[in-house]
């Protein structure tokens, strides 16, 4: 698996050239600055990679038949297949979830980044590494991780606006697909998430008294890694809310 996140890192580099000398020949970017630039081209590759990171998570979450009962239910086989369980979609998709936050922590190192953003990818480092080497609670990453749904409409709105594109006619539509994705994968899936974790730590775990063979650093990081996350999101839905809110006020008049 280090070999898959390696190779995810450098293929992120490549992607990042090839789509910065694209950009560069054919002066599609209006961005004046570099780190707008940087952002602009950083998001084109996180379409790419995010698209990917994504369908592997639903692979692995709802590809198997009895999705239902791993996913809700509280009987054994169900809580040790949630908790040290893998599968090759599972292992591919957390590899390159990683090998991606890599490659944007080298960027948001060498242009900045705010401390919330900061923390938010070395929580993202840490947790998806201990979880790739011990093999536990990749479910719950890996639901958690679903949320990268939202980093591709609004990837999509980063690279539109750089390209001064925001009267394309799918500006909007991918605005309000950027919203419902937020409160389907986000609001409402982390906080489904969080219980299921809790539950499974406090519970069904400890019934089973296979709590202690958890990984320790995990066993305590990833439920207030899992609620610092969703409190990140709400920030970030408020000001998505208002942005669309805005986006189609500014319609409204147009059509009038």
């Amino acid at each position: 698996m280090l070999n898959l996140v390696l190779g995810g890192t450098a293929l992120c580099g490549v992607l990042h050239a090839m789509i910065n000398l694209l950009c560069t020949s054919r002066s599609w970017l209006a961005s004046p600055t570099a780190k707008e630039r940087s952002l602009a081209v950083q998001s084109a590759v996180n379409v790419i990679v995010l698209t990917f990171v994504f369908g592997l998570y639903v692979a692995a979450l709802f590809g198997p038949s009895n999705w239902k009962t791993t996913m809700f239910d509280d009987a054994d086989a169900a809580v040790m297949q949630r908790t040290f369980a893998s599968s090759d979609s599972l292992d591919a998709g957390l590899s390159l979830n990683l090998a991606l936050v890599l490659y944007e922590t080298s960027l948001y190192l060498y242009f900045g980044k705010t401390l919330a953003e900061f923390a938010h990818h070395v929580l993202g480092i840490v947790v998806v590494s201990l979880s790739l080497r011990s093999g536990h609670l990749g479910y719950f990453v890996a639901w958690a991780g679903l949320a990268e749904f939202t980093n591709v409409p609004l990837s999509v709105l980063f690279v539109m606006n750089a390209a001064n594109l925001k009267d394309h006619p799918f500006y909007v539509p991918n605005g309000i697909i950027l919203w419902i994705g937020f409160v389907t994968t986000r609001m409402i899936s982390l906080v489904v998430c969080a219980w299921r974790l809790s539950r499974d730590l406090f519970v069904t775990l400890p019934a089973l008294g296979k709590l202690d063979e958890l990984d320790p650093v995990l066993r305590y990081l990833l439920l207030p890694g899992n609620v610092f996350l969703w409190a990140l999101s709400v920030m970030w839905f408020r000001k998505i809310t208002l942005g669309m809110l805005k986006a189609l006020g500014t319609m409204g008049k147009k059509a009038k």
